[in-house]
């Protein structure tokens, strides 16, 4: 029981690290398709 909750907590932290990178290229792209559309 606990490992398997110890485990699930390791994905999440592993999801947070992936996902983070990923966000910041989002709002990146978002500030560009904002930036391009007041020109």
């Amino acid at each position: 029981m606990q490992a398997t909750f110890k485990k699930i907590i390791r994905e999440k932290i592993v999801i947070k690290k992936l996902s983070q990178p990923i966000l910041q290229q989002i709002g990146s792209i978002i500030q560009q398709i904002n930036s391009t559309q007041y020109q």
